[in-house]
């Protein structure tokens, strides 16, 4: 696993048996932060990650990136997040099936949200769930 330093660098999140992709983002809105000590999480229940995120989602906050894979105990997760001023609001959403995915895609785009990480993980039924994050930015100064 890459080390905190490369995962701010590189934008990429990717535990072990899962995959990531990171979207572009817009042009000018590249993030403006970094990872901060303590503005990580890795291995961690979902309770954990929940909290985590509830913490540093919303104005001027925001994950980088969002990964569960299946550890010994179930599926645990990994997380960064940082400061960015261009966010009004972002959203981290765990374990989604690919229609909850598409659905919450639809949603989130309806109400000027953009996808900016979205990764995958195979469960031990077989299935594939996602962990995906959405921003809003701050509409641009007139």
């Amino acid at each position: 696993m890459p080390n905190l330093e490369n995962l701010w660098k590189t934008r990429h999140f990717t535990p072990c048996k899962s995959w990531a992709y990171h979207f572009d983002e817009p042009k000018g809105k590249q993030p403006v932060g970094r990872v901060e000590p303590g503005a990580n999480l890795l291995n961690a229940s979902e309770t954990k990650t929940k909290a985590f995120l509830a913490q540093n989602c919303g104005k001027g906050r925001r994950p980088g990136s969002v990964a569960g894979h299946e550890g010994g105990e179930g599926i645990v997760y990994g997380a960064t997040a940082y400061p960015d001023v261009t966010v009004a609001d972002s959203v981290a959403q765990l374990h989604l099936t690919e229609d909850e995915l598409k659905q919450e895609a639809r949603a989130r785009a309806a109400v000027g949200f953009v996808p900016t990480s979205l990764t995958g993980y195979h469960t031990k039924d077989g299935g594939t769930r996602f962990c995906a994050v959405w921003v809003k930015y701050t509409p641009p100064k007139k």
